[in-house]
């Protein structure tokens, strides 16, 4: 089986640490939870993000049609004796009008206006591809069906207006005996909906991914202090089953207020009751033939003169 190793960078250095350790499952575990929870309330966030900016779409687009419409009505009922105006059921108002009328209506600048007479744009702020207002152009059969003949309001979340997709609503203009001889439009196109719901999402995203990145460091700087209590007292417990009993902890190790610190105190106290047993006479509690020879042996690495009475 292949031989992983997780590296842990530090300030104090790399600390390399083996496939089946403990601190490598921690370490995994972690990462497998934090990496899922953020894909997920990433996946989530988004498709909510993305419905309520398509539902703030709509609100606005219904807002202003309903507008327009109102609008349009007090100026035919408050206005008389006009020129150049074009009666459609309730409405009857000038070019200029309407453009006054779209002017005050406070929506954002990318929202579009039309008013139909039957399927054709009599009034328009809607665009043809070489620039100009699309004023004679009529509507699709899809519109006629649902508005018209239907006599009701209808929103679309996809509808292709001369030409280019929007987000639409209509609302249908009757004539004194109810029957639907015109339309009212505003809306948004597609692409500028759904440009501004990709940069709120994606800011979305970018939050969650460096909130991935924060989590993950910091459980990895603090598993390092773990890593170095762990090992530090597996060299210390290594060192006492060689026979090295002048063997110690760091200071660090012993004054953690956790598990590994009492883990440390524990070995400390297995240490010292070792010893105890390995190099005391059980009766007398005196140094044994063991203990001296460690001791000579000491002496003799160091190279100090030394004296033996027996």
């Amino acid at each position: 089986m292949p031989i992983y190793i997780i590296r842990i960078i530090s300030a104090k250095g790399v600390v390399y640490i083996r496939q089946h350790s403990l601190i490598n499952k921690i370490i995994l575990i972690i990462c497998v939870t934090v990496c899922s929870m953020c894909i997920l309330i990433t996946a989530v966030g988004s498709n909510m993000i993305y419905n309520a900016t398509e539902y703030g779409v709509k609100t606005e687009i219904q807002a202003a049609a309903r507008t327009l419409k109102l609008m349009c009505e007090e100026y035919t009922r408050d206005s008389a004796h006009r020129e150049n105006t074009c009666e459609i059921g309730s409405i009857d108002i000038t070019p200029e009008e309407f453009i006054k009328i779209t002017g005050c209506i406070g929506t954002s600048s990318d929202v579009y206006f039309t008013i139909f007479r039957g399927d054709t744009r009599v009034f328009t702020s809607v665009k043809n591809p070489d620039g100009s207002l699309a004023v004679g152009t009529k509507a699709s059969e899809e519109v006629t069906e649902a508005v018209l003949k239907n006599n009701s309001e209808y929103f679309f979340q996809k509808i292709n207006v001369n030409g280019r997709y929007y987000i639409g609503y209509y609302i249908p203009v009757v004539d004194q005996n109810n029957i639907g001889v015109g339309m009212v439009f505003a809306g948004k196109p597609l692409d500028i909906a759904q440009k501004n719901a990709t940069r709120v999402t994606s800011l979305f995203i970018i939050i969650s991914v460096a909130t991935l990145i924060v989590s993950i460091a910091v459980c990895t700087l603090y598993l390092r202090r773990v890593t170095h209590g762990m090992s530090d007292i597996k060299q210390y417990i290594s060192k006492i089953a060689r026979g090295d009993f002048t063997a110690a902890m760091r200071s660090s190790t012993l004054e953690r207020a956790d598990e590994i610190g009492d883990i440390g105190h524990h070995a400390e106290q297995l240490c010292g009751n070792l010893r105890d047993m390995i190099e005391r006479d059980p009766l007398t509690s005196l140094y044994n033939r063991r203990s001296c020879r460690h001791k000579i042996l000491a002496l003799e690495s160091e190279g100090t003169p030394y004296t033996v009475v027996i």
